[in-house]
């Protein structure tokens, strides 16, 4: 492997990371700020990023560049 692939995950690793984890939370917070309080007693309105990654999201985001975080459960009844 490439000095340059190993700096560019080493990179990459790390800001997919914090941009999925502030993603979700701000779903929450949201739904919070709305009213719904399904993510809160769920423990979802979290910036521990291991409330928010989805495995193979993660995965397939690190290996095709397109992935997802686990999806923030939302009552729409109680916004």
């Amino acid at each position: 492997m490439s000095e340059r692939l190993v700096v560019y995950y080493l990179v990459l690793v790390p800001a997919l990371l914090v941009a999925v984890t502030c993603h979700e939370y701000a779903h929450a917070r949201v739904a919070l700020f709305f009213g719904d309080r399904t993510a809160y007693d769920r423990g979802r309105v979290s910036l521990n990023p291991l409330v928010h990654l989805d495995p193979f999201g993660t995965l397939a985001l690190l290996l095709f560049g397109f992935g997802w975080g686990k999806p923030v459960p939302v009552n729409p009844e109680a916004l």
